[in-house]
């Protein structure tokens, strides 16, 4: 379960519009509600449910509310790309030497994700660094909206980028070449961009 995810389960359990963002409605909703509705609060923020929202409940869900909306905004910055012709061709020539992965993964791509998915295919996908996903429990597939311009693509994130100090190439997102032509580029490209989750 995602962050807004966990604020939508509250948003039912509280009765009101499940939008993900905890804003004065929710708030009113809860202050006002009975114990059995604080009980399936608790619930869905997965602390004790026993009907009174004291400050362990309280700080379950303003770390939620924080998660929630920091899943909810967007980031900006450079996208690249990866696993496009070139970043494979590269790899293979580099290959072909007879040098390790590691070494060719300085030069280019193997198309592989790291959680196993072809990233050659014509379906939209997406790397971040660890330090983006790393909260996930299940981030292979998870949905992030890129814009770049006045196009919107939504992708999988099926690979991972360095850690956010060891990337050179100043991006903070790379993009598969199927991303890149929904979005009317071609690899290889780097362009302004901003990226949230999809919620």
């Amino acid at each position: 379960m995602n962050p807004v995810d966990k604020i939508k389960a509250v948003q039912a359990a509280l009765g009101v519009a499940r939008d993900g963002r905890f804003g004065p409605l929710s708030r009113a909703a809860l202050e006002c509600a009975a114990p059995s509705v604080i009980r399936a609060v608790q619930s869905a923020l997965g602390v004790t449910a026993d009907g009174l929202f004291g400050p362990v409940s309280r700080a379950a869900l303003n770390a939620a509310i924080i998660a929630a909306d920091s899943w909810l905004t967007p980031r900006t910055g450079l996208a690249s790309s990866f696993a496009d012709p070139k970043d494979i061709a590269d790899f293979r020539e580099c290959k072909a030497t007879g040098k390790s992965d590691r070494s060719c993964f300085a030069v280019g791509d193997n198309g592989v994700g790291c959680w196993g998915a072809d990233t050659t295919v014509d379906v939209p996908m997406c790397a971040l660094p660890p330090e983006d996903w790393a909260h996930l429990t299940r981030p292979a597939g998870t949905l992030v909206e890129v814009t770049v311009g006045s196009r919107s693509v939504v992708c999988q994130l099926q690979d991972k980028m360095p850690a956010k100090a060891n990337i050179r190439n100043g991006a903070v997102i790379d993009l598969n070449k199927a991303a890149w032509d929904r979005l009317g580029h071609q690899p290889p490209v780097k362009k302004p961009c901003s990226w949230r989750w999809a919620a």
